[in-house]
């Protein structure tokens, strides 16, 4: 039964009947007499009938022959604030308060809520909720998470609201009598303005089925978001002292089990039951920070990628020692015993570390394998060996492996995701592999080219006149190189963007830019070295150190190892970086998984490092290669040396 009813529209209660036939709950016509005070032909309001779906389990845009926007008001707003016991599963009182001296959970009224749309100084809309308390015994916790919501028929966003109702306490002991406000502020999707032509919809949840809506139109001049609570009467940011603090490391078990998975538990073991710690999905996941010493040691610590920020309330308290818990998942593909293993969190004024000792999965193996000129790949291994011939190992995929017969005399090698180039002594080049976004397509013969390096999808070549040719990628933006780009000297491609260093010690960036790594420091200069990761970028400094940009801001690529100096030789995969020191010792941070960071006990003499996607082969000065990280396709298995 088709139905586009208005809010202020009526249906006959019969035909409400078919409708609750539709959703599975009435079975025959006479089931109406279930539905006490209603009659057959009694008439009732379009939003109660999305009440009534809601409670068959039911949404309107699970039907798409209803198309109702959503009501514009709360039908049934609750009463006066009431007292119910709760208890959180991740919030564990250490002791048994009495029931006269708690925070125990309340619910909202609507006519304690005052919904706006405000502009804040960035420019960007903010759903503001201003709440009004009899007194200053509450307190407010929540998320300022906003989801969209569209129109099943139409496709267009006809509501945004916050995705999870706020956490109202209020505190059962002695009577505070002061009244107080408190202000709740939702950054609004930046997408939703720009789609939306017409008027928008804000709608904040204050109950599990409760809410009040707002229309506003966001061409029509808006208010400036100004607001302040008092922080003697709300939530403050606060540094947990270090020994409240305690870290447990273990091996993950049951369903969260993992070949090399290790789950972190940080217990925080709080004074009272004023604090709450906040965390975002993304947190529970761990960077690394790796290094190997001259006497063959390693060291690898772990941290979080976003430390956890703990807020306290500064109103009343409750004297109830409280701990909370927070876990994090680390990966260690290669277990050594010759490595300190260490999990820390920082606290502001101090640093709580503890170590730990993994299982021992395996010991790398000595290579006999020697090789002039590498390039790790996505999946594939390339060598070129001493008597000038080819080795490809890995993915056997798009022909890879299969090195063309007479492509002359070879200097360096190149790989990228799904294809290899190879430079001439020369200086042409020889490409093979899969062609499908015109990574073989040279935009003509090139010659005298000093220098190659490939990306996931393109290939960047320097001329012995300064210049760059690039092409592949199927993307204009691949190919878009800075206007008047010459006097370069080196060049690096990364999974989506390229590098370029000058003469003069400045660099050029072009590509994809989603993650910021083609925004190049202002000012940067003196650089010697450069290397293009999958989504950040690092140069290296004459003065030997090192600067890294991109990454989304993502603390575990942007955090450079404290001390970090006297660096030789630098290059980036995906959300990993590793440094080569002058005294020969190797320094990784980021990204652990795969093992990408765990670098081989007594690797201290490296002469050549070239990072794929999630593996890394180095040469040594003997000439011998070593490789580790992501294995799924055999690319760090090295061949057995050839006579």
């Amino acid at each position: 039964m088709p139905i586009n009813g208005k809010q202020d529209g009526v249906i006959n209660m019969g035909d409400l009947i078919v409708m609750a036939k539709s959703f599975g709950k009435i079975k025959a016509d006479a089931a109406f007499d279930e539905i006490s005070d209603l009659n057959k032909d009694d008439i009732i309001n379009m939003a109660d009938i999305v009440i009534t779906a809601k409670s068959f389990g039911k949404t309107v845009s699970d039907y798409p022959e209803i198309h109702m926007p959503i009501p514009t008001e709360t039908r049934n707003p609750m009463p006066t604030p009431t007292v119910t016991p709760w208890t959180s599963s991740s919030v564990t009182p250490t002791q048994t308060p009495t029931p006269n001296d708690m925070w125990v959970p309340c619910q909202l009224a609507k006519d304690q809520i005052n919904v706006s749309v405000m502009k804040g100084q960035d420019g960007l809309l903010y759903g503001v909720v201003n709440m009004t308390f009899p007194d200053s015994g509450y307190r407010v916790f929540y998320y300022d998470d906003v989801v969209r919501y569209t129109d099943f028929n139409t496709g267009k966003v006809v509501d945004m609201a916050n995705d999870t109702g706020p956490k109202v306490e209020r505190w059962t002991g002695n009577d505070p009598t002061i009244m107080t406000k408190k202000t709740l502020v939702y950054k609004l999707p930046e997408e939703t303005i720009i789609d939306n032509l017409d008027e928008e919809v804000f709608t904040f949840k204050y109950n599990l089925d409760d809410r009040i809506s707002i229309r506003f139109d966001p061409d029509f001049e808006i208010p400036l978001l100004t607001y302040c609570n008092d922080p003697k009467e709300d939530w403050i940011q606060c540094q947990p002292s270090s020994d409240w603090i305690n870290i447990s490391v273990s091996k993950a078990t049951g369903e969260f089990h993992s070949e090399g998975l290790y789950i972190v538990n940080v217990e925080y073991n709080f004074p009272n039951s004023g604090y709450r710690v906040i965390h975002p999905d993304y947190l529970y996941y761990a960077g690394a920070v790796a290094s190997t010493q001259q006497d063959g040691t390693g060291r690898i610590v772990f941290k979080p990628l976003i430390e956890p920020t703990i807020i306290k309330w500064a109103g009343i308290n409750d004297n109830v020692p409280t701990k909370i818990e927070v876990r994090y998942g680390i990966t260690i593909k290669q277990g050594n015993s010759n490595t300190k293993y260490i999990f820390s969190v920082e606290t502001g004024l101090d640093t709580v570390s503890q170590e730990f000792t993994p299982d021992i999965w395996s010991t790398p193996v000595n290579s006999s394998f020697k090789a002039k000129s590498v390039s790790a790949g996505h999946s594939t291994t390339v060598a070129l060996q001493e008597d000038g011939t080819i080795k490809v190992w890995g993915h056997e995929g798009d022909g890879l492996c299969n090195v063309p017969k007479g492509i002359g005399p070879i200097k360096a090698v190149a790989a990228g995701e799904r294809h290899i180039a190879a430079l001439r002594e020369d200086g042409t080049i020889a490409l093979w592999g899969d062609n499908s976004a015109g990574q073989l397509n040279m935009p003509e013969v090139l010659k005298n080219i000093t220098a190659i390096s490939s990306g996931m999808l393109h290939t960047v070549a320097l001329k012995k006149d300064g210049t760059v040719v690039s092409w592949g990628g199927n993307e204009e933006f691949y190919r878009l190189m800075p206007e008047g780009l010459n006097n370069v000297k080196a060049i690096s491609a990364g999974a989506y963007h390229s590098l370029a260093l000058k003469e003069d010690g400045t660099v050029a960036a072009w590509g994809n830019n989603y993650e910021g790594q083609c925004d190049v420091p202002a000012g940067l200069k003196n650089v010697k070295a450069i290397a293009a990761g999958a989504q950040h970028s690092i140069a290296l400094k004459e003065d030997g150190t090192v600067v890294v940009w991109g990454g989304n801001g993502r603390r575990d690529i942007l955090t450079i190892p404290e001390g970090l100096s006297n660096v030789k030789a630098i290059d980036a995969g995906e959300w990993f970086t590793i440094a080569v020191m002058e005294d020969g010792n190797v320094v990784a941070w980021g990204d652990n998984s795969l093992g990408k960071c765990e670098i081989p006990n007594g690797l201290n003499d490296i002469n050549y490092i070239d990072i794929g996607i999630n593996h890394t082969v180095v040469i040594k000065e003997d000439g011998l290669i070593t490789v580790w990280g992501d294995n799924s396709y055999g690319q760090c298995n090295i061949p057995e040396a050839q006579n």
